[in-house]
């Protein structure tokens, strides 16, 4: 079955894994990589929408090597280094309990989509990837300072980020270019991703769209495709307005929209008109997904799908990289071209998207590109491609709007979401913090979690105001497990069946059942204690014992503000802190086996077992 048009339900798990390793074998020379653009190549790609307020089927509901997967989803949060190194650990500890494999899908944002992508597209193994553990009363000094080949958690202990930001600089690429190749030099090109790699699900996708756009299998073209039992990809950015329109007001505006990047398709499930109350004042739809070769490519009117029509082909869709120079995010509106794996992972993760966007003197310094909604037009003045300034959107950080995904996961059905909340907010513990009587997230416990029950709180560069999906009774519940649980000594985990509120701006109805595994990053005493060695005791962990208090963190040395330690001051990681960071965090993985493999079995009801091939 073709997933570009997808059908009313999923096929029937009947699939075998010896015929598609066949199948792939077979398409794998009409695989041409190379070339390199001529001005505006004409774009072939398909294009997805869904109208009303249901969404489905998806695209990849089609996709022969997820039909058999547990309806059970992964959420990495944003980080920063801290969140990448963490998620890592947390991934090993998922394969050695044997539920990574059954794993449908993975979101990620910021230092979470630096992990998760690179952990689906690494061209390395997976155990390898994930690197060695070990367990705690193995733990020392010397051990800690050794590192293993091709593992993840060493790319920002390999590479200095802000050292790699210097460097492009005085190649003369602008700030735009300059952060997606950093990006993508520190975490994407040590797994095998080459700089500006197309990105799609298996080979079998790269050569239906070659054979679509001859121009993308030209020599010096890349592709990225997905390694051989890895979860769906969905790695999200803020869509914060257009460029031309200044000042935008971001206090209860609600305007921004979260993109997803996937393999299939790049865009919003939710087709509405957004209005940005700046100067001028701009009306845009936002909505629908294109794969992702063709997000940011320049339009004309007739690059939208038919009233009706759920996915089909667009005309109208071209891309001039050739005049764009070595400019990534030219401001002419002239220039465009496809989105790669790189530009995914690095829009994800800027920070400073949603300050940098309301402020004109400093959109000299934001991601932008040409942005389209290929959905059906609502209006007669909606039927329109490129607009030039107006056309262009501002991109940002997917934690500026939600820095955990997980609202994604439920509009798609996925029952069961272990959503890993790797933040830098320590949670207060039951003695110091009591949340029957005051529940405020502010100090207590992370922003971004709060605000899935309604606790609002904004900072800064962050708006969480429409994110409200669960009952705010729901949160004293879960944050009083979480705190027993950290109190245990063995981190902080909870789980719980949540009803949801319904959320039109984020598109969830109201009454959907999702069963929730909460993960929050926190110190382990169980796991402290059962080190030996006393260099690691004394250098990692600050008051350990009876006088215990997870608020506590070392202050300087090499695990400075272990495990929180800062995402702006402390972006490249040494390889004490990352080794201890994965063991720590695979360790409160597998101490929560009887949680998580009972979460999968509650996640793989109904869904029909592969037939074994001997």
């Amino acid at each position: 079955r073709d997933h570009r048009a997808p059908s009313k339900a999923p096929s029937p798990c009947t699939f075998r894994k010896a015929m598609l390793a066949f199948a792939q074998r077979a398409l794998a020379p009409l695989l041409i990589v190379g070339g390199t653009f001529a001005d505006e190549v004409q774009l072939h790609p398909y294009a997805y929408q869904f109208q009303g307020e249901t969404f489905g089927p998806w695209p990849e509901n089609d996709l022969p090597e997820l039909q058999c997967r547990a309806s059970l989803g992964l959420a990495f949060s944003g980080g920063g280094t801290r969140a990448q190194v963490a998620a890592l650990g947390q991934l090993r500890g998922l394969m050695d309990l044997g539920i990574l494999e059954d794993v449908k899908y993975i979101t990620g944002i910021s230092g979470g989509s630096w992990a998760a992508a690179s952990f689906v597209y690494a061209t390395t193994p997976t155990a390898e990837y994930l690197g060695d553990l070990q367990a705690p009363e193995d733990i020392t000094m010397e051990s800690l300072g050794k590192t293993t080949e091709g593992a993840g958690r060493y790319f920002a202990v390999d590479r200095n980020l802000i050292a790699v930001i210097a460097e492009t600089l005085l190649l003369g690429y602008d700030i735009g270019e300059v952060w997606y190749r950093a990006i993508s030099r520190v975490f994407l090109e040590p797994a095998g991703i080459k700089w500006g790699s197309f990105f799609s699900w298996s080979d079998r996708e790269v050569a239906d769209i070659t054979r679509r756009n001859p121009s993308l299998a030209d020599k010096g073209v890349s592709w990225a495709t997905v390694r051989d039992g890895t979860p769906f990809l969905i790695s999200t950015a803020t869509l914060t307005g257009p460029e031309c329109s200044k000042f935008i007001r971001m206090g209860k505006n609600n305007t921004e929209t979260l993109v997803e990047s996937t393999p299939l398709y790049v865009g919003e499930a939710h087709t509405r008109h957004e209005i940005y109350r700046g100067f001028p004042q701009v009306k845009h739809q936002v909505g629908g997904y294109v794969e992702p070769f063709a997000f940011g490519a320049m339009t004309d009117k007739h690059a939208h799908l038919p009233n009706g029509q759920q996915s089909g082909l667009l005309d109208g869709v071209m891309t001039n990289q050739a005049s764009c120079g070595n400019a990534i995010t030219p401001r002419s509106g002239q220039c465009s071209w496809p989105w790669a794996l790189g530009h995914a992972v690095g829009a994800s993760s800027w920070a400073p998207g949603l300050v940098l966007s309301s402020i004109p003197i400093f959109q000299g310094l934001d991601l932008d590109l040409p942005y389209w909604s290929p959905a059906t037009p609502l209006s007669e003045a909606d039927n329109i491609g490129d607009e030039g300034a107006c056309g262009r959107f501002i991109l940002a950080d997917g934690g500026c709007t939600s820095n955990i995904y997980i609202s994604g996961l439920i509009k798609r059905g996925v029952k069961t979401v272990i959503a890993f909340v790797n933040t830098g907010v320590v949670l207060a513990p039951s003695s110091a913090w009591d949340p029957t009587k005051d529940n405020r997230t502010n100090g207590h416990i992370d922003d971004a979690f709060g605000s899935f029950f309604g606790m609002e709180q904004r900072d800064f560069g962050e708006d969480y105001q429409q994110n409200q999906i669960f009952d705010s009774k729901d949160f004293v519940v879960v944050v009083q497990a979480l705190q027993a649980s950290q109190a245990a000594g063995v981190g902080a985990v909870a789980t719980m069946e949540h009803t949801t509120l319904a959320n039109p701006a984020l598109g969830i109805l109201a009454g959907l059942k999702v069963k929730m595994v909460w993960v929050y990053l926190t110190r382990a005493h169980k796991f402290e204690d059962a080190i030996r060695d006393p260099d690691v005791k004394t250098a990692a962990f600050v008051n350990s014992g009876a006088s215990w208090d997870p608020r506590d963190m070392p202050k300087w040395g090499t695990f400075w503000n272990f495990p929180r330690w800062d995402t702006f001051l402390q972006l490249q990681v040494n390889k004490e802190q990352a080794n201890l960071m994965s063991h720590m965090q695979a360790w409160i993985v597998k101490q929560h086996a009887d949680v998580l493999k009972a979460a999968l079995a509650y996640a793989r009801e109904g869904v029909e077992k592969e037939e074994v091939i001997i």
